[in-house]
């Protein structure tokens, strides 16, 4: 396996890229090589490359440990892990068994009232006009919701045949309903979609081609960010560029090649590389060359009826599977991730200013306030001015008014009054679009990452010239905003209709235009979906929904929904609105389980305001354009004491995977104004952001445990796998139940398998700006250190054992704090275990300044064991001290460094004691 993983890791060496390319933000710094090891591979510098293959075994056993998983879900995860290509562990039959442990705690459903009444639905053979029994069952959802209110006060359970049930309009349940089950017929898969079925379609052809080459473009480079990857590949190193031309058109793979000529300099000199996965977008750069071989065109179009009730089309799918808006540069956005598809930063219009907004800001109490918040002690938000893009107007970060008055400067430079809510309102593109101008760009929407990648923003375009786009609506889908934007691609315009499986509608003729990637025409039938919420549960806190059950049904195709109103929650980055294709406000005990939400377009769960007890397990969540579960209460400003907030939901044993399919600051599990929940036994990979987000210290009161997260942030390398901000204070009564006080219940983060892989920056935990009141225990962190920002304080980070950490670079804990916390508010990093890659390391890493006598310092580093090559580790602060030093002047108690590094078999091995159903501390 050592020499596999050897040719494998030199072939990484000899195939680098370049750092500028990489997308990542500056503070990466990264060779070549190993930026690719750390995105590819996830191995970054100094890590042993048969620890890459360890935790990898063991996480798939770990993910048995945790579920019960079916061999479908065991392959998914066998092949996500890259265990055949990276460790050479041909099938899933040739991993070991997970060591003999008792199954982890997994979930029961809770004991419900057995329904006196089945009303059985049949999409295909149903009529409306029957009376719901098994033998003459009804045809829709809607007949069967009105059928459950005439049997009351009996019990009554929904059963769903297979087939598909397209909605027509939002199933909308009341406290009425209470009781009501909706459950799959044993044995059957139904399908709920929120499409709307365009079926009978006449296409007629409208462009017909065979594939051609286009002409050789100089000094233009279309693989900045992409070779070597898995569908941009180094091939070889000629002579000349048509050398490298002529390899491509003799393949029977390669869509386009860039050659690099001397002017690119080592290690570029003379590199051939492919495309061979259909992407194409070019950046200037001197002497280097590009061509492209164009697909061939099989554009079909068909007139939409009159008859049919559509007005626009954001979003398609044909034979269950996402269509693509015409875009440039073309890419598939379930296939391809980030640079592919992008076009690199462009010259941005400056935002317009949108007047003066109003400071709110509430000096809480010294009875009730957090004496230790630092800079986020008060309540402050921004209304109207720029905040007015949002609904309601009002936000954090429109506010310059916060932090102590005799603190400053305040922690966020203000530019304008409305601070750090801002946007480009346009873009200067100049040549960057090839087929531009366009005849009618109206409407089109431009996508874009927000500088360092935090989130994505789409805005739609307003006015145009030869070479710029006015915005007239968008920049609204996320919080701290920028004058700039990053990269960027556009979708909604006919001239870049040119790629397999994409597609266009002109409103105003009515007719759909699509590339079909298949022969012959195109399917007669299409789906657009339409609805944005599929169910909705309205009731309140003193008339609640109780004990609602969906139960073995597929949830499909509601709307997109990033230019619908948002709010911002909290003082956290996100912006949001409250849809989902299940939406609750106003529920009790009602139950999400062994569903399956797949191809959604916007988010799947949404528990908004008052919630209680909700409980979402064991379902699937993959594909989704945002976020799988997305949880926002209400408070009265800075009172949470009114109960308006989801509390005590259950998130256990799901299974998520390819989230933020859209939206790009999307996570498996999001919270705000919530608080006492509980995430267990969750499995989530391969997403762009955070897997799981705090967007405030609500309460608290939260517990993670037994969850198994990697392949997070691989889009952004921005974030951490769990990420957490508190930057505004909330008044509950959650810590002793009696006493209304802006200081939580700790949450309880403990006994996860994190992987901080693709170069994610925040590492394991990113308790980012104002976090407070953690407890984190007895993690196993891979590849991730701790990071501790910015005026927290009560973080205790205790029995962890971090591997090869990283947080900003190679670190075990970095505390980055514009205050330390208060005496007795100290953070805490005892008792860990940190591995680190190389000699002169970092243990911990604090503000470029100097620090207090150590009486003073309120950051407590006790009995830590440190292995680092030559037992030679630093910390770093206003000076780099050797870890010896850092002790010796009274800063750490008890730590040991020392240079017996253990083998992989030492630390896999203790790791598994850590993660052990029995193992000690699991119970408090």
């Amino acid at each position: 396996m050592k020499t596999v993983l050897t040719l494998i890791l030199l072939a990484y060496v000899t195939s680098a890229v370049r750092h500028e390319s990489s997308g990542r933000t500056s503070r990466h710094t990264a060779s070549p090589s190993e930026l690719l090891d750390m995105i590819r591979s996830s191995r970054p510098a100094g890590a042993e490359p048969i620890f890459d293959c360890a935790w990898r075994v063991y996480a798939l056993q770990y993910a048995q440990q945790i579920q019960a998983l079916s061999a479908v879900r065991i392959k998914q995860l066998f092949d996500t892990l890259q265990l055949e290509p990276l460790c050479n562990v041909s099938s899933v039959a040739d991993v070991p068994p997970a060591d003999t442990h008792q199954p982890a705690e997994r979930w029961t459903p809770p004991r419900r009232r057995a329904s006196d009444v089945s009303i059985y639905v049949d999409a295909v053979n149903g009529r409306d006009s029957n009376n719901g029994s098994i033998s003459a069952p009804l045809q829709t959802i809607a007949a069967a919701v009105a059928t459950s209110r005439k049997v009351r006060p009996s019990i009554p359970e929904i059963v769903l045949r297979a087939g598909t049930f397209y909605l027509t309009e939002t199933v909308e349940l009341t406290p009425a309903d209470s009781d009501l089950s909706f459950t799959a017929f044993p044995g059957e898969q139904p399908v709920i979609s929120g499409g709307l079925v365009i079926e009978s379609l006449e296409w007629q052809p409208i462009n017909i081609t065979e594939p051609y080459w286009g002409d050789v473009l100089p000094n233009e480079n279309a693989v900045w960010g992409q070779c070597p990857s898995a569908g941009v590949p180094l091939v070889a190193y000629t002579d000349t560029w048509q050398d490298c031309g002529a390899l491509c058109k003799a393949a029977a793979n390669c869509t386009g090649w860039a050659w690099c000529g001397p002017e690119t300099g080592h290690p570029w000199t003379n590199s051939c590389c492919w495309h061979t996965d259909d992407s194409w977008s070019t950046v200037p750069q001197n002497d280097v060359f590009s061509q492209r071989l164009y697909p061939a065109k099989n554009i079909w179009a068909a007139k939409i009826p009159a008859s049919v009730p559509i007005t626009s089309m954001p979003a398609m799918q044909v034979n269950g599977r996402r269509a693509t808006v015409a875009r440039y540069p073309d890419a598939d956005p379930e296939l391809q991730l980030f640079p592919t598809g992008y076009i690199m930063p462009s010259t941005w219009l400056p935002p317009v200013y949108q007047g003066e907004p109003y400071n709110y800001t509430v000096q809480l109490p010294a009875s009730q306030a957090d004496p230790a918040r630092g800079v986020y002690i008060n309540y402050t938000v921004g209304i109207g001015g720029a905040c007015n893009r949002y609904d309601p107007p009002r936000s954090f970060w429109c506010s310059s008014d916060f932090g102590p008055q005799s603190w400053q400067p305040t922690c966020v430079w203000p530019r304008w009054q409305e601070m750090h809510l801002r946007s480009p309102s346009g873009i200067v593109f100049g040549s960057q679009l090839p087929n531009a101008p366009y005849k009618s760009p109206s409407g089109a929407i431009v996508h874009t990452w927000r500088p360092g990648h935090w989130y994505s923003w789409m805005f739609e375009v307003g006015g145009a010239n030869e070479t710029a786009f006015e915005f007239s609506a968008g920049g609204h889908q996320g919080g701290e905003g920028s004058d700039d934007a990053a990269e960027w691609w556009i979708e909604g315009v006919l001239e870049e209709l040119d790629a397999p499986n994409e597609y266009f509608y002109d409103s105003t003729s009515r007719i759909l235009y699509f590339s079909y990637n298949g022969t012959g025409k195109p399917p007669s039938q299409v789906v657009v979906p339409t609805l944005e919420v599929l169910f909705s549960l309205a009731g309140g806190q003193e008339y609640p929904v109780r004990n609602v059950l969906f139960d073995g049904l597929t949830f499909t195709q509601n709307a997109p929904t990033f230019m619908a109103p948002r709010g911002v929650p909290s003082g956290g980055d996100w912006a949001l609105e409250r849809l989902g294709a299940i939406l609750m406000e106003g529920s009790e005990l009602s139950t999400v389980t062994n569903c399956v939400f797949t191809r959604l377009d916007s988010n799947a769960v949404f528990l908004s305001g008052y919630n209680r007890n909700v409980t979402v397990a064991l379902n699937e969540f993959s594909w989704l354009g945002q976020s799988a579960i997305a949880s926002w209460g209400r408070s009265n400003d800075w009172d949470g004491t009114n109960g308006d907030q989801p509390r005590f939901t259950q998130v256990i044993g799901n299974f998520a995977h390819d989230i933020g399919i859209i939206q790009k600051q999307s996570s498996f599990y999001f919270q705000a104004e919530t608080c006492q929940t509980l995430l267990r036994n969750n499995i989530c990979y391969d997403i762009p952001r955070a897997a799981i987000n705090f967007d405030d210290g609500f309460g608290g009161g939260n517990e993670l445990v037994d969850n198994l997260l990697f392949n997070t942030c691989r889009e952004s390398s921005d974030h951490g796998v769990f990420n957490s901000w508190d930057r505004m204070p909330y008044v509950t009564m959650v810590r002793d139940g009696v006493t209304p006080s802006a200081i939580p219940a700790f949450n309880d983060v403990h006994h996860n398998f994190f992987v901080a892989n693709y170069a994610a920056d925040g590492g394991c935990l990113d308790n980012d700006d104002g976090s407070s009141w953690y407890q984190i225990r007895n993690n196993f962190c891979v590849y991730g250190g701790h990071k501790s920002d910015f005026d927290g304080h009560s973080k205790q980070s205790i029995g962890n054992l971090h591997v090869y950490p990283s947080v900003y670079g190679p670190s075990c804990v970095v505390v980055s704090a514009q205050l330390l916390p208060a005496v007795g508010f100290n953070e805490v990093y005892a008792n860990n275990t940190c591995i680190l890659g190389a000699a002169g390391q970092p243990v911990m890493r604090l503000d470029s300044r100097p620090i207090p006598a150590a009486a003073n310092f309120t950051i407590t580093l006790q009995y830590n064991k440190i292995f680092v090559p030559n037992a030679s580790a630093v910390v770093e602060y206003s000076k780099t001290v050797t870890f010896q030093q850092f002790q010796a002047m009274g800063y750490d108690t008890g730590s040991v460094v020392s240079d017996d590094v253990p083998d992989v078999d030492t630390i896999m091995a203790w790791a598994k004691a850590l993660l052990a159903p029995d193992a000690p501390g699991r119970k408090r």
